[in-house]
């Protein structure tokens, strides 16, 4: 089964985390860059300790996608 959704998750630490739904459609994310930077504003207003480097995020997030094909 393909995923229809993929999720993402920053920062669990002591019960604190961020998460974002990204939708793909016809295999392509749907508003990528919207989608990582509410990950990445939540995370930062959590006190998130992480780098965010949005490409980084994007190709991480293909190379799963691609494995799971």
């Amino acid at each position: 089964m393909k995923p229809k959704y993929l999720y993402l998750i920053v920062d669990f630490y002591l019960g604190d985390g961020v998460w974002e739904g990204i939708r793909l459609h016809k295999s392509k994310l749907v508003f990528i860059d919207e989608h990582l930077d509410r990950l990445f504003n939540s995370a930062h207003g959590i006190s998130s300790k992480y780098s965010f480097i949005k490409r980084r995020y994007i190709y991480e997030i293909k190379k799963y996608y691609r494995k799971m094909k």
